[in-house]
C-alpha cells in the first residue's frame, strides 16, 4: 500500500515528549556523524530553555523525521533535519522545509553543511546534502567557519545577514561567550586545500 506523501505533518515536541527520546534520539545518532553531534542532553536543555525547538515530522500519524531549530531573532538556524532512511528520496525533506517556513513566516533561514572536500570519505553525501538545500531554495552565503577541526559552509534562504546578525544566529547554539570567526568561503576552501597538501 502506497503512503500519501502529502499528509506530512510538523508538530512541536517538548523536550520531555516520549517521541524525543524514543524516535528523535536514535535518528539523530544514525543520521549525523559523532564528531558533528552536539550532545543530545545539551539540545534538550536548550529546547527546555526556549531558545530552540524540536519539530517532529509524521506521515499518516507515524514518525518519519525531525527538525531542530534555534529562533535567534535575525534568523532561524536549522541545526538538524533528518528523515528516516527508508523514506529518503521521496520529497519529504523538501516538504519539511516548506512546513518549517510556514511555522516561521517571512523569516530568513540559515544552516551549515560540511564543506565539500574531495578527499573526505563522505564526499558523495556532502554533495547530495548541499544539492538538496540548493534545490530547496537555499543559497551559499559566501561564508563559512571551522569548528572542532571540521569546516562548514553557511547556506541561507531569505534575506542576507550582517556579520553581527550572523553572530546573533550562533550565540544560542555555541554560547554567548563564543565568537565564531566567519571566513570567506574562497579562503576557507584554500585553507582546506593547504591542510590537505601537508
Amino acid at each position: 500500500m502506497r503512503q500519501d506523501l502529502s499528509s506530512l505533518a510538523l508538530d512541536f515536541l517538548a523536550p520531555g515528549h516520549p517521541q524525543v527520546s524514543n524516535a528523535v534520539l536514535p535518528l539523530y545518532c544514525a543520521a549525523f556523524p559523532a564528531e558533528e553531534r552536539v550532545p543530545f542532553p545539551v539540545l534538550c536543555k536548550k529546547a527546555q530553555g526556549g531558545s530552540a525547538a524540536f519539530w517532529g515530522l509524521s506521515l499518516c500519524s507515524r514518525f518519519c523525521g525531525f527538525a531542530y531549530c534555534y529562533d535567534t531573532g535575525p534568523a532561524v538556524f536549522l541545526m538538524c533535519l533528518a528523515i528516516l532512511p527508508e523514506l529518503r528520496g521521496k520529497g519529504l525533506g523538501g516538504q519539511a522545509l516548506g512546513l518549517l517556513a510556514r511555522r516561521y513566516p517571512s523569516r530568513t533561514f540559515t544552516l551549515d553543511i560540511e564543506l565539500y572536500d574531495p578527499a573526505a570519505p563522505t564526499t558523495d553525501l556532502r554533495t547530495r546534502r548541499r544539492n538538496f538545500y540548493l534545490r530547496s531554495g537555499y543559497r551559499s552565503s559566501g561564508l563559512g567557519y571551522s569548528w572542532e577541526q571540521v569546516r562548514y559552509e553557511l547556506l541561507l534562504s531569505g534575506g542576507a545577514l550582517t556579520l553581527e546578525e550572523w553572530q546573533q544566529v550562533f550565540r544560542p547554539a555555541f554560547g554567548a561567550k563564543k565568537q565564531i570567526e566567519l571566513i570567506p568561503l574562497a579562503e576557507l576552501l584554500n585553507n582546506q586545500r593547504e591542510a590537505g597538501a601537508e
